[in-house]
């Protein structure tokens, strides 16, 4: 008898560890890609878990996502034929030439932090953080910079962040200049981007 309701009670706990667990990954999913619900006290509605648990466990999850997915997801080119493979594409799906990157920022609303309101309050509107990204002709993310205050000006945003020192960017350099299709002179590789960026020589 004892043997037999140790083996049910362990039983019990299995299931309800793979509860727990299903639990967590439905509050995950749907964080994730639920835009419009931003409270996290709204999504208990969704599943068992306490909000000041999912609270605990997503920023863990978040980050272990990013530890294992990073270097598949973000490939910024290590080598000049890798940096020329971008330019290819945007030369043959957009016929932009010699275009080593397409470069944008986006604004992620966020609650108003309970310091530092004023840092983090855009010119649109409403407190945010930025993320700033480098994507190639198929929008797929090169490099990726997130976390500057909203108040940053686009120049304020690219200075404050690793881009503007990147050594995928700039210690490895780009080709150098050759002529356009159809040219003899030579013209740099550069990034495109809004013309509030920096200007910079080496990542032009």
């Amino acid at each position: 008898m004892v043997g037999g309701a140790y083996e049910l009670k362990l039983q019990k706990l299995q299931v309800d560890l793979a509860c727990e667990a299903a639990d967590i990954s439905v509050a995950i999913c749907r964080l994730l890609l639920d835009k419009k619900k931003r409270k996290q006290k709204k999504r208990t509605l969704w599943s068992r878990v306490a909000h000041n648990t999912i609270s605990l466990f997503i920023p863990e999850t978040c980050e272990a996502i990013i530890a294992e997915f990073l270097k598949d997801v973000v490939a910024c080119p290590t080598t000049l034929e890798q940096w020329k493979e971008v330019a290819s594409l945007f030369s043959n799906k957009w016929n932009f030439h010699h275009s080593v990157g397409a470069l944008d920022c986006k604004h992620i609303a966020i609650t108003c932090p309970p310091s530092g309101a004023a840092q983090c309050y855009n010119y649109k509107g409403f407190h945010s953080i930025v993320l700033l990204v480098l994507v190639d002709a198929d929008y797929k993310f090169l490099y990726v910079d997130v976390g500057t205050n909203g108040c940053s000006s686009y120049a304020g945003i690219v200075s404050s962040t690793a881009f503007s020192e990147a050594p995928e960017i700039n210690t490895l350099g780009l080709p150098e200049p050759e002529p356009l299709p159809g040219y003899d002179t030579p013209v740099p590789f550069f990034v495109i981007g809004h013309d509030a960026f920096v200007h910079r020589s080496d990542s032009q």
